[in-house]
């Protein structure tokens, strides 16, 4: 997969949103009725000016159209928590941030940060958006 470049921005104001972490997975076939497989995780950092690049991937086209969903993507930031507005405009793809639903994008990091999900983009969006959580007596 070729190297996919976006932006990340405000959705009221269109700033550009530094430090956001973007990430991209790619979903595949699965049971009607259960979760379906992560086949490919990307993630990237937007720079001051709001800009990501995912990097290449080696995954083929082929084998991630044949078994895949298509993208989805997401963001973290501390202001904005977990975003999932993404759209793509041309050759890039916009993700928005919405400050007014700080409250529910903090809610919606938790499954994550209580390890509920566990693909490779969940653990990438704990590492990045979860505070370390306090040693209990007796944990090393």
């Amino acid at each position: 997969i070729e190297a996919l470049r976006g932006r990340v921005v405000d959705l009221e104001t269109g700033a550009p949103i530094a430090g956001a972490e973007v990430v991209e997975w790619y979903f595949g076939g699965g049971p009607s009725d259960g979760a379906r497989p992560v086949h490919h995780v990307r993630y990237a950092t937007a720079d001051a000016d709001g800009a990501f690049v995912l990097p290449r991937s080696r995954t083929g086209l082929r084998g991630l159209v044949a078994k895949s969903y298509g993208p989805k993507f997401a963001f973290v930031h501390p202001r904005y928590g977990l975003q999932r507005q993404a759209r793509q405009q041309g050759d890039e793809w916009i993700l928005e941030g919405d400050a007014r639903r700080l409250e529910q994008a903090r809610a919606d990091l938790m499954p994550y940060c209580r390890g509920e999900l566990d693909d490779a983009g969940a653990r990438r969006i704990r590492a990045v958006a979860c505070p370390e959580l306090p040693q209990r007596d007796g944990d090393s």
